[in-house]
């Protein structure tokens, strides 16, 4: 566990010298800010998996290159000439980018319901309050990007720092959703029936909308988890992680061999 803990203090270490932590950040806050103004526009949006599509494909760019990124620094030498196995080196690598794709989408997160709070009154719909926010980031965010940091770290490493090919892969993964079975999409779905909250939303299109029905609108996004999420979202959720799990497993082999020579 120590070695464990001083691969990602060292790991984090790095990044937080990096110049990309900023920009990174800055634009998270502006996605938090987005979707807090935009679900009092379309509270039925708080329930778009392809928002956190987005903000998935941009941490993508931030993660994937630690291991090759030590080879280029001449840092692997130093790591292995102390008692580091394999796979402390890698699973540290790959906590270390969970932490970080985990904080910014956090950020996210935070910065959304503190613009929930504070937006001034004039829009449509009332807050839906933290509930939804918090609740679609733990359905369509952290899957996602565990499977993405898995991914991205196994390909640039089979690859030896090839990250323009391993952010294709990526890539090509999220762009198949659109025609892979809902047991597969790795965006994730709430279903495919048609939203009540939009459909009593458009009733009042190009016209004036009581504040009675918009609070019935934004209490039906507000149920639309309870009410649409299926076994086989919970399913493909499941098969993710397993996913997951087993990508780092695999970088550990393939860094292993690498280690050895026989790659």
């Amino acid at each position: 566990m120590k070695d464990l803990i001083t691969v990602i203090r060292l790991e984090l270490l790095l990044f937080w010298r990096g110049r990309i932590l900023w920009l990174v950040a800055l634009v998270m806050i502006a996605f938090g800010i987005f979707n807090a103004t935009n679900a009092r526009d379309r509270p039925w949006d708080l329930w778009n998996p392809y928002f956190f599509f987005v903000i998935t494909q941009i941490l993508t760019f931030i993660t994937g290159d630690q291991i090759h990124r030590d080879r280029e620094r001449c840092l692997d030498g130093v790591v292995w000439s102390t008692p580091v196995s394999t796979a402390i080196y890698v699973w540290g690598k790959y906590l270390t980018a969970l932490i970080i794709l985990f904080s910014f989408a956090g950020l996210e997160l935070l910065v959304s319901l503190v613009t929930d709070l504070v937006v001034v009154k004039i829009y449509i719909y009332p807050s839906p309050g933290p509930w939804p926010f918090m609740l679609a980031w733990c359905l369509f965010a952290w899957i996602p990007l565990m499977f993405v940091a898995a991914l991205t770290l196994l390909g640039i490493t089979l690859t030896r720092g090839q990250r323009a090919v391993s952010y294709v892969v990526v890539i090509l993964v999220f762009v198949s959703s659109r025609f892979v079975p809902d047991i597969l999409n790795i965006v994730g779905s709430v279903g495919n029936s048609i939203d009540p909250s939009w459909a009593l939303a458009s009733r009042y299109a190009g016209s004036y909308m009581p504040a009675a029905i918009a609070q019935q609108v934004v209490h039906l996004a507000q149920a639309i988890p309870p009410d649409f999420a299926s076994v086989t979202f919970f399913v493909n959720r499941l098969i993710f992680f397993s996913l997951a799990l087993l990508l780092v497993i695999a970088t550990v082999y393939s860094l292993g061999r690498q280690r050895q020579g026989k790659v």
